[in-house]
């Protein structure tokens, strides 16, 4: 296991080198680089709440707030993508319900993870990796949409995405269900590995072989092959995508050091600062919020047309009014509210890849929360115990119908580097707000009548950063080395070429068997899992030394000064104790900590 440890942490120093050249506003005038701001020294790494304290409520709720609005877009366009997978209406209650469901997930899984699960401030978010098996579903006939939105006439186009008309015809509605139901079947067999990989502590033996090369390798192609997704929100008006895109970009490199005069109930921190880098927190929302209100005032002014036979129709604020209408002010997710999950082969191969990826960030990040809340590294009891409630987490939103997972998110590991506030109260009081919010059915049907450009902006910036976490995950690897050149190279090239050759060529695969033909489509069109397969086989067999695969180099061997909290009282099961002396089997668990850690 101290092989999985040092892997983990190779992982999570990647993921906070990204934002090394951020610049962070402390004591007013005075400016840190990030890469100060997370060393060792502890006058310098000073945590304003650490992970077992409570700030004051006003702290509380800005906090949960801002983790809040950093995961809404995530669980936002996921919501998108899979309506557009099931081949909804444009304007079809299911997307807010779809994504009320998401929020409503993401709440529950962020509620319990820093309470019962590893117990840090980790937000659990929509996992994006699930979107690479959702667009290879589309090389499949029937998954295709081109026979109920492009093939039809004009006025058929516009019975399906005229204003408050989210009807469909029977036949079409029937098979969006059947579809979503599918993916709920398979996302419940799915998660019960993760669930198997928790309960057996199975996670150092995985880690094993699974080096930075092929953590590279699979987190590359999660962003490099997401490209077709926001194409097709961006081609709706290049205009005000390419307005999102710019804004969100200057918000983030440009006036990332810019700060607004900090709120009066600030000087009730231990830190005082009197300014908040409010665009480099919110550079994707900022954007988002500007470009839909242009769009509103194009709309208004009827600058963009109204003929929903024309593209830049979907760049309109007022063609989703109808889901408005319809959505009930109260929605309360519960098991089958879409029908009872189905089974698909093709589906569960393709979330399967997803799932196992997922378990290899979740790892880094838990670690690299550790590292920038001041904590000793997770033991092997509470990572066991994190990646098992992730798994009983993705089973529920199985069950639910979310058609996702959920997973860590790793923007939020540096959000509180930023912020300097690691305080659990504060994430839990996050999850809390995200279930509240996912009640109110209005809510979400606010936020599904987003405008399709700033749904494109968003995504070209966020996936294009995706894509270069797996490409700083470098660092640790000898580059000089024509073994791992050979490797990373040969790896991605196969996880991009031959999805793509799958895609356009899916009859060249005819096994004589519809099933075996969807096995073997769902296996090469996954450009992460058949990349990161490729690149594990090569890393475990190639010879080379583990400095130069990179387990072992950038170790952070940080003293006992570093750490605000003690192991026992951070990751420990509280009144667990009196259990275990009642039960001492139950220390044989790879999730419950032993009483010599009590």
């Amino acid at each position: 296991m101290d092989d999985a440890e040092n892997n983990a942490k190779l992982f999570q120093e990647t993921c906070m080198d990204i934002d090394e050249t951020k610049v962070a506003e402390i004591d007013g005038n005075e400016h840190y680089a990030a890469e100060d701001i997370l060393t060792d020294d502890p006058s310098v790494n000073t945590l304003l709440y650490n992970v077992n304290e409570v700030p004051p409520a006003a702290i509380v709720f800005s906090t949960a707030m801002q983790n809040i609005l950093l995961g809404l877009g995530g669980a936002l366009t996921t919501a998108y993508v899979i309506s557009d997978v099931i081949c909804a209406a444009p304007d079809h209650p299911i997307r807010a319900k779809l994504f009320c469901t998401s929020l409503f997930m993401t709440g529950i899984c962020t509620t319990l993870q820093p309470l019962v699960g590893i117990r840090l401030s980790v937000f659990q978010g929509v996992c994006s990796t699930f979107l690479i098996p959702l667009m290879a579903m589309k090389t499949d006939s029937r998954w295709q949409c081109d026979n109920v939105f492009q093939k039809g006439t004009g006025s058929n186009i516009h019975n399906m995405t005229g204003k408050g008309n989210s009807s469909l015809p029977e036949a079409a509605e029937e098979e969006m269900y059947f579809k979503l139901r599918e993916m709920m079947g398979c996302l419940i067999y799915a998660s019960l590995v993760e669930v198997i990989v928790g309960l057996t502590g199975l996670v150092g033996i995985l880690l094993r072989f699974i080096g930075p090369l092929t953590i590279s390798v699979v987190v590359s192609l999660i962003g490099l092959t997401l490209f077709k997704i926001p194409m097709i929100y961006v081609r709706t008006h290049w205009g005000l995508s390419a307005l999102c895109i710019l804004l969100t970009i200057v918000f983030m490199l440009y006036l990332d050091r810019v700060g607004i005069p900090c709120p009066k109930f600030c000087a009730a921190m231990k830190h005082k600062r009197n300014r908040i880098p409010i665009f480099q927190m919110f550079p994707i929302l900022l954007g988002i919020l500007i470009t839909w209100l242009v769009c509103g005032i194009l709309t208004a002014t009827s600058v963009l047309p109204d003929d929903p036979d024309q593209l830049s129709y979907r760049a309109r604020t007022d063609i989703r009014d109808g889901i408005i209408h319809a959505s009930p002010w109260f929605y309360i997710p519960y098991p089958g509210q879409f029908g009872t999950p189905l089974f698909n082969s093709t589906i569960f191969v393709g979330f399967l890849s997803a799932v196992i990826s997922s378990i290899m960030e979740s790892i880094g990040d838990y670690y690299a929360t550790a590292f920038v809340s001041r904590a000793p590294p997770p033991p092997h009891h509470a990572v066991n115990r994190g990646i098992l409630l992730e798994g009983l987490g993705s089973v529920i939103s199985g069950v639910l119908g979310a058609g996702h997972a959920t997973t860590s998110s790793t923007s939020h590991v540096s959000l509180i580097g930023i912020s300097k506030i690691a305080s659990r109260s504060c994430m839990v009081s996050s999850g809390v707000l995200c279930i509240v919010m996912s009640l109110v059915g209005k809510f979400g049907a606010v936020l599904s009548t987003m405008p399709d450009p700033a749904i494109g902006g968003a995504m070209f910036v966020t996936f294009g950063i995706l894509g270069a976490v797996g490409i700083f995950s470098l660092r640790s690897v000898n580059l000089t080395s024509s073994r791992n050149l050979a490797i990373f190279g040969l790896s991605l090239y196969a996880g991009i070429v031959v999805p793509e050759w799958v895609e356009r060529y899916p009859e060249a695969i005819d096994l004589g068997n519809p099933t075996s033909d969807g096995i073997v489509k769902g296996i090469l069109g996954t450009p992460m899992f058949l990349g990161g397969f490729v690149a594990a086989i090569l890393d475990n067999t190639v010879r080379g030394t583990l400095d130069e695969r990179g387990f072992h180099s950038r170790k952070h061997n940080q003293g006992d000064k570093f750490f605000v909290v003690s192991k026992s009282e951070t990751y420990d099961l509280p009144f667990i104790g009196t259990v275990i002396r009642t039960f001492p089997c139950l220390q044989k668990l790879p999730f419950i900590q032993s009483l010599k850690h009590e």
